[in-house]
């Protein structure tokens, strides 16, 4: 099915599965996207999975958020658990979330934070990251410059590169209970 619109959607569990000529706007307990959107994907859920082409931008918030397709435009996710996978994004990725992987390629840059991070795909731009560890997995191939600020410098592993500059700066402490 085909709708020649934006498409609203919200419900306990949600589903959309069709083509999407405009934006589509979900909320659920559980929110499935696996047509293609021709525009915005804005959704929000405790589990997220986007499945399907988008041809704009994907902004998500929810507790588990897998995006495992083709974006576009940017990204610009919240959540406990993300993972961005699939054959590419075409712009930016901002997030912040417990864990974040990125294993897809992403033609813009990157800006997270984070408990866990873990990049293992190409990045064209610049990455920023403040997490607690900083993972690069053997796919990682950062072109731009890494500037990040962790609680230990970042575990790069065996082809995992970074073209530019790298940056690191250690975290603070974040206090105790009962500090002034």
């Amino acid at each position: 099915m085909t709708i020649n619109d934006d498409l609203y959607i919200a419900g306990g569990n949600v589903t959309e599965a069709g083509t999407v000529i405009g934006d589509v706007i979900a909320a659920g307990g559980s929110v499935l996207i696996s047509g293609t959107t021709e525009g915005d994907v804005q959704v929000a859920g405790g589990n997220i999975t986007i499945l399907g082409a988008v041809s704009d931008d994907v902004r998500a918030a929810g507790g588990n958020i897998t995006i495992n397709s083709a974006v576009a435009s940017d990204i610009a996710v919240l959540g406990c658990q993300v993972n961005i996978a699939g054959s590419g994004i075409g712009g930016d990725i901002i997030g912040a979330g417990g864990t974040i992987r990125i294993d897809a390629p992403v033609a813009g840059n990157v800006r997270l934070a984070g408990g866990d991070v873990f990049i293992n795909a190409p990045i064209k731009g610049a990455v920023e990251i403040q997490a607690d560890t900083v993972t690069l997995g053997s796919a990682a191939v950062i072109s731009g410059d890494l500037t990040y600020t962790a609680g230990k410098e970042a575990k790069i592993e065996n082809g995992g590169k970074v073209n530019g500059k790298t940056t690191y700066t250690p975290r603070e402490g974040r206090g105790e209970r009962g500090d002034a």
